[in-house]
Formats: C-alpha cells, sequence, structure tokens
C-alpha cells in the first residue's frame, strides 16, 4: 500500500476502530457494576438457571477486554521491533505469532467459560507437520479463531490469512493482517488481482507458518445458498445438482481455494469441519442458545498434496467433496448424532505457560472409524 493511501484509508480507520474499543472497554468497565446487576435483574425476570444476561455481559466485557489486551501487546511488539522498523524479521514474526495465538485462545476459551461450550476436537494433531492449508466451514463469527487456536499451538508464525476486506474494522485483525502475510480480499477489485495476491500468500508458507483460507466466503443464509446454486447451474450444470442438496454449507468457491494453493506448491491441505457453531452467527441466536447443552464437534482431516488434482474443474469436484463431507458431517451432529469423545478442553491458563491447558481424552476411537463419513 502506498504512503497516500496508508494515510488516506488505514490511519483513519485505525483512528475510529481503536477508538471505539477502548472506549467501550472504558465505559464497559466503568459501568460494569450497574451492567450486572441489570443482568441479574433480566435472569431472575426471565430464567434465572440459565443467566444468560449475566453470561452474555461477561462475554462482551471479556472481548473488550482481550482487544485491548491485544492492542497492547501489539504496540508494545512495534515498539520492541524498533517503532516497526524490525517488523519483517523472523523474530518478530514469531514474536507476532505468540499474540495471535494468545488472543485467539483468549477468544475459544471466553466462549468455553462464559458461553457454556464444549467443543470436542477430533484430530487436532493431523495440522502438523507443518505448512499446512486451511480449508475450514464458516458459520459463524466465533469459528473464525479455531484454525488459528490449533495451528499456533505448535507453529511459531502467526498463520497467514485470506480474509473478507471489512474485518479490516476490527482492530486486533487489522494489525496483525497488515504486520504479518496475509491478504484481505477486495470484492470490487479485477479477479485476476486478487487471485495473483491470493497466489503470493499462498508462496509464503513455510514451516511454522501455514495458510488459512474460507471456501465459502461468508456464512449461510437462505439467500446466499440459492444465489451460490443459482450461479453454480450456469458454470457447471452437473455440480450444482450436488450442492443443492447441502443443508448446512455454502458451496465452496473454487478460485481462491485453488489459487493458494497453486502459490503453495507441494504443501498437504487441511478439512475443518464442525456442527455448534450455527448457535452463534447472530446476537439473537446467542441469547437463545446460551448457555450451550450440546457440544460443539470439530474433526479434522488431512489430505495429501498428491491426491488433490489441480486442473480447474477437477479441482472444483474435489472441493465439493470435500464439503459434501462437511455437510455429512454437520447433519449427523445437527441432528443429534452420537458424538466421539476426543476432546481439547481448553481450561484456565496454566501457570507454567500461560497457555490455557490441553487435555486430551479419547475413547472409544477406533483405527478403522476415525473418519466415518465419506470423503
Amino acid at each position: 500500500m502506498t504512503l497516500q493511501k496508508i494515510v488516506r484509508w488505514r490511519i483513519p480507520r485505525r483512528v475510529v476502530s481503536i477508538g471505539l474499543v477502548l472506549s467501550a472497554t472504558l465505559v464497559g468497565t466503568v459501568l460494569s457494576p450497574l451492567l450486572f446487576v441489570g443482568a441479574l435483574v433480566a435472569d431472575a425476570v426471565t430464567s434465572w438457571q440459565r443467566r444468560r444476561f449475566v453470561r452474555l455481559v461477561t462475554m462482551i466485557l471479556f472481548y473488550l477486554w482481550n482487544e485491548t489486551f491485544g492492542l497492547t501487546a501489539l504496540l508494545v511488539s512495534w515498539l520492541v521491533a524498533g517503532f516497526g522498523w524490525r517488523t519483517h524479521d523472523r523474530w518478530s514474526y514469531r514474536l507476532l505469532g505468540t499474540v495471535h495465538g494468545r488472543w485467539t485462545s483468549n477468544l475459544l476459551w471466553g466462549i468455553q467459560k462464559f458461553l457454556g461450550a464444549n467443543i470436542n476436537i477430533v484430530n487436532a494433531g493431523c495440522v502438523e507437520p507443518s505448512p499446512v492449508v486451511i480449508f475450514s466451514r464458516h458459520i459463524s463469527f466465533l469459528d473464525a479463531v479455531m484454525p488459528s487456536v490449533l495451528l499456533t499451538r505448535s507453529q511459531w508464525n502467526a498463520p497467514r490469512h485470506i480474509l473478507m476486506q471489512e474485518l479490516r474494522w476490527e482492530p486486533c485483525i487489522d494489525i496483525l493482517g497488515h504486520r504479518t502475510p496475509n491478504h484481505f480480499v477486495d470484492r470490487t477489485a479485477g479477479g485476476k488481482t486478487e487471485l495473483e495476491a491470493i497466489r503470493r500468500i499462498g508462496r509464503s508458507a513455510e514451516p511454522n507458518g501455514s495458510l488459512v483460507i474460507f471456501p465459502e466466503g461468508g456464512f449461510r443464509t437462505e439467500k446466499r445458498f440459492a444465489r451460490a446454486v443459482e450461479r453454480l447451474r450456469r458454470r457447471q450444470p452437473e455440480l450444482a445438482e450436488r450442492a443443492a442438496g447441502f443443508k448446512h454449507v455454502l458451496p465452496p468457491r473454487p478460485n481462491g481455494s485453488r489459487a493458494i494453493l497453486m502459490g503453495a506448491e507441494d504443501v498437504d491441505v487441511v478439512i475443518i469441519a464442525h456442527a455448534g457453531f450455527e448457535k452463534f452467527n447472530s446476537l439473537a441466536r446467542i441469547m437463545k442458545n446460551v448457555p450451550l447443552t450440546e457440544p460443539i464437534e470439530v474433526e479434522l482431516k488431512r489430505i495429501p498434496r498428491d491426491q488433490i488434482p489441480m486442473q480447474p474443474k477437477a479441482f472444483h469436484e474435489w472441493l465439493l467433496n470435500q464439503y459434501a463431507w462437511i455437510d455429512a458431517f454437520a447433519d449427523l451432529h445437527t441432528a443429534g448424532g452420537e458424538a466421539r469423545t476426543a476432546t481439547i478442553a481448553i481450561d484456565d491458563p496454566s501457570p507454567e505457560t500461560d497457555q490455557p491447558a490441553i487435555d486430551v481424552r479419547t475413547t472409544d476411537l477406533t483405527t478403522d472409524s476415525e473418519h466415518s463419513l465419506p470423503a
């Protein structure tokens, strides 16, 4: 980005976004006694057993405090890097990876602690060896942190993401996203320009530096789903018929996913399927479902690169097959199917590492049914 664009767009945007976060944190902290009293009264009138208003107020305040922590850590890292002069040194990238991991892990811990989420993860270790390219389902504001939490537990550098341009208004994402290799997709720009930028991010993959993309391009709504199927029907009608049967996911967009793999040559792909985050895709749904009574189920599978076709039509069909697996996974668990019990519990931060402790408990996992859904 040119200096003129930084002065014209980035600085004013950050003045507004950071100012709003810091102001909201200050006001929320000062008024927190009143907010909690009001939440207690609301819970007493509605449903004391669920305590959803107390939970929601606590989560909002925790989010603001965590955002302030992230901004403070990013300021310190900028100062340590010589006022940004050494930002692109390897040690600085590692420092930013630590900040990224701590910030996202805090968010996931808050989801569990305050919203009552119990997250079961199968095959979390398949993100190693690195690098990998993660293709993840995306249905809510909160599932987006899952790839980062999984990657930063074992990889030093901050994951490189393909993100929507609108996320630049989230100040921690904005600052981290511009200090490390990431790309914010400009939907008004030309397709070739954006695909080349995504390929460039793909070329940045390295050991301890993996990549993340959300091929659906946004949350599923009925209108988006109908538009996506219709668009696919005009281009590849044979695939559209299959995609029309998806109950939980949008048909994935192949161009960005293929572009990042073209840049990241010989890098394996990890697919993340999950079910349960749907209850977090709006404030109204959070209020309706908190605290969660059913676990959030997550499963990863790693696909060797030599099993992925790169010819455009074949790749599109392959990608659709992976989302058929994700859709079947979501359907199984949304319908109340019995979940396996490999659990990574993100508990209170460990005093030795200052990272959320990992408690892995594996039962009833058989080698011949590790991936019981069709790939």
